[in-house]
This record gives C-alpha cells, sequence and structure tokens, in this order.
C-alpha cells in the first residue's frame, strides 16, 4: 500500500478530502468475488477497498474482475474466487487532511477515478471520487436549482439552503418584522394625519372620523358607505407602507440578496463584475405569496359586501364568471403584481458596499453547503431556517408594544 501525503503549504484549508470522503463499507480479504461485483453494481462508486484489520490491502473495480474472468481456465474455481484473490494489491490511498486541489493534481496525475481515504492514524475511513474532488475544485458543487432562500434585515443579507445559512441570524430575522411593522405603523400616521388635516380644512369632508368609526350599525347607519371607506383607507395604508420600504435601507438589501442569488443560480462569479448585471427582481420573492395574499383578501371582502346583490342581477353564472376572474387575477399577481411591487416598491439597486457583503454571505453559504450538501428538509423546517416564523414574531410583538405603550400614555392608536 502507498499512502499519498500532501504538501502541506498547498492544501486548502477551507475544504479538505475529508469533507467530500463517502462512507463506503469495504471488502473483506474472504469475501467472494461475485458478492464484489454486485456491490460495484449497486453503488456509485467504481471501486472498493479490500480491507483487514482497519488497513486497506488493495483494491477491487470491474477491471480487476474482468481480467479475472479473461485469465480464468475454470469457471468453477473463478465462482469460488475471493476479493483477496483478484484485488490489486498496490493500492495509493489518501490522507482526510489533504486539500481538495492537492487531490485534484493527483487524480489528474493518475487517471483514477476512485482512492481509499486514510484518517491521521493510517486506517480506512472512507472511499473519493474523482468527480466529487473536481467538482469542488472547479466550484461546480453547487446547490440545486430553486434551492436557495433568503431574506434581506436590517443587519444585511440571510441566505439558506437546507439545514446550511449564512449571514442575519435570529437576532435580524426579529428586527426584520420589527421594522415592517414600524414602516406600517408610520404609514398609518401618515395617512391618519393628512385626513385629519382635511377634515379640519373641509369639514364636509369627514374623512378622519369615517375611518376611526367603528363598524357599529349606528355608525353604518351614519356613514352609508363606511365599510367600502374603510377598505379603501387600508389600500392606502398599503400603498403608504410600499412606499416607505422603496425609501428604506431595507430594500435595497433585499436587492443585493436578489443579486447574489441569481448569480449563484447562473453560475456567475461572486464579485461585483458578476453579481452587479444580476435582476433586483426574483420569481421565488415572498413578494409574489403577499401579492397573491393581497389580491385573495381583498376579493374575499368584496365579495362578502357585494355577492348577494351580485348574485341577484347577474344570477350565480355572472357569480361563477366572477370568481374564475378573481382566481386569474390570483395567478397573475403571483407572476406579474408581485415582480412590479418588487421592482417599484420592495427592491431597489444596491451600492456596491452593500452588495460587496451580500457577495460574502453568499460565499460563506456555499462554502458551508459544501461541507454538508444537504437540501432536503420538512416544510416546517424550510419555513424555520428561511426566518418567516421569527419575521411574524417580531412584528407581531412590535404591534403589541406599540399598542401597549399608547395605552399607558392615553393615546388613540387603532390598527
Amino acid at each position: 500500500m502507498i499512502a499519498y501525503i500532501p504538501d502541506a503549504s498547498k492544501s486548502d484549508p477551507s475544504m479538505t478530502v475529508q469533507d467530500l470522503t463517502l462512507a463506503c463499507e469495504p471488502l473483506a480479504p474472504e469475501d467472494p468475488i461475485a458478492g464484489a461485483l454486485e456491490r460495484l453494481r449497486s453503488q456509485p462508486i467504481p471501486a472498493l477497498p479490500v480491507v483487514a484489520a482497519g488497513r486497506v490491502v488493495g483494491i477491487v473495480a470491474e477491471a480487476d474482475l474482468a481480467r479475472a474472468l479473461e485469465s480464468a481456465t475454470d469457471p468453477e474455481a473463478l465462482r469460488t474466487a475471493t476479493a483477496a484473490q483478484v484485488a490489486r494489491r498496490e493500492v495509493i490511498s489518501l490522507d482526510a487532511r489533504m486539500g481538495v486541489e492537492e487531490a485534484a493534481r493527483f487524480f489528474a496525475e493518475s487517471g483514477f477515478k476512485a482512492a481509499p481515504v486514510l484518517d491521521p492514524f493510517g486506517a480506512y475511513a472512507g472511499m473519493l471520487r474523482r468527480s466529487d474532488v473536481m467538482a469542488a475544485y472547479l466550484g461546480a458543487q453547487m446547490p440545486p436549482p430553486r434551492s436557495i432562500g433568503g431574506m434581506a434585515t436590517p443587519l444585511g443579507v440571510r441566505l439558506v439552503c437546507g439545514r446550511v445559512s449564512a449571514g442575519a441570524g435570529p437576532a435580524g430575522l426579529l428586527l426584520t418584522g420589527a421594522a415592517m411593522s414600524l414602516l406600517y405603523l408610520v404609514a398609518m400616521g401618515i395617512v391618519q394625519l393628512a385626513l385629519y388635516l382635511v377634515e379640519s380644512q373641509w369639514p364636509q369632508w369627514p374623512l378622519f372620523t369615517m375611518l376611526i368609526a367603528g363598524g357599529s350599525h349606528v355608525n353604518q347607519v351614519y356613514f352609508p358607505n363606511l365599510e367600502a371607506w374603510s377598505l379603501a383607507a387600508s389600500l392606502v395604508y398599503l400603498l403608504g407602507f410600499l412606499l416607505l420600504m422603496r425609501l428604506a435601507p431595507l430594500s435595497a438589501t433585499h436587492g443585493a440578496e436578489h443579486k447574489v442569488v441569481h448569480a449563484i443560480e447562473h453560475g456567475r462569479p461572486l464579485s461585483l463584475e458578476g453579481v452587479r448585471p444580476m435582476s433586483p427582481v426574483h420569481p421565488r420573492c415572498g413578494t409574489n405569496l403577499a401579492a397573491v395574499i393581497f389580491v385573495f383578501v381583498t376579493g374575499v371582502i368584496v365579495f362578502s359586501e357585494f355577492l348577494p346583490p351580485l348574485a341577484v342581477t347577474l344570477g350565480w353564472v355572472g357569480v361563477a364568471l366572477a370568481l374564475i376572474a378573481w382566481i386569474l387575477a390570483m395567478r397573475v399577481a403571483r407572476s406579474r403584481l408581485g415582480a412590479w411591487a418588487q421592482a417599484w416598491f420592495t427592491t431597489r439597486e444596491p451600492s456596491d458596499r452593500r452588495l460587496s457583503a451580500a457577495i460574502g454571505v453568499g460565499e460563506e453559504l456555499l462554502r458551508r453547503y459544501r461541507e454538508r450538501p444537504q437540501v432536503r428538509f420538512r416544510l416546517a423546517g424550510r419555513l424555520w431556517m428561511l426566518g418567516l416564523p421569527q419575521v411574524f414574531l417580531g412584528f407581531v410583538a412590535t404591534l403589541v408594544i406599540v399598542y401597549y405603550l399608547a395605552h399607558l400614555l392615553h393615546l388613540g392608536v387603532g390598527f
């Protein structure tokens, strides 16, 4: 056996052979070659080591079995032959501490497709495939398409892929919810102040009074269009929130996050030159989901208000057509309305400094993914890794705190 020991000065400290080693049950010297052939057919590793007392004493590949078959004069004797009898004795094993660059050079020079890996004590640790080394060395071991998620936070970009994450942590996610909550409250305050000033100047337009009026029967009698006005005011709140989002630094961070994700998914180099041309709009952004929810909720409100008179006027066929139009609107919202909202409100072009920070997070995510390339996760786990529950918690907690403080200070605040 020959152990291939790397030049420590040339090894890549960020990734070693150990990170790419696959668990592979070895053959025992007494195992029949029929079993070895079946093992080779059933696994993606092109060679199997022969191990005795924890030490590699040989290796068996399909070519070795083919040579044994060709040179055999007695088929019965071949069936009873053992792995030790057909294995190659000269085995080049790799040290688990070897860097990826050195391992790539070894495979390029030797022409082998796989090699055993030894731990620091010289014991068998697993098998290394040439294809895995070349993928890692060339940077081709990338997350699968549609597997990367992200979140823009006040503390920077957060990127996730399965169980792997990089960038902002739980504090950033909570602050994201808090920031969105505060932006919405500020938008409400600005709109209510504007309506109050309008009503003060023109009393015949009691817009502020209608806004703060409750939904009791008396108020609905006094203000016949109260529910329609409440819906219109909610839309104005939303528009104000989106405008503030556009002005907030969070939208630039959001744009940087999308650019980096685009670059990774398209195999672009993670540099300013490679990432800058990418679009700040992404088809899997949460803004698209928010657009669908907005159309759905608006449709529910409108149908609950106007469904009875609509059924009387147009009949149930008209109602069915309206429902079909509503469903089509939700599909358009997911693709076009969401992209439009991203382009005009929730994202904008980031500065080089912000984009460089996001690129650093992308590089860290890829480094961690190469160390542990796992993307399968249950839905609850994916949502948690993306940070949606944490953002929601920050949003609700901020509303509760503001409401409690307003109550203590005897301020009239309505959500």
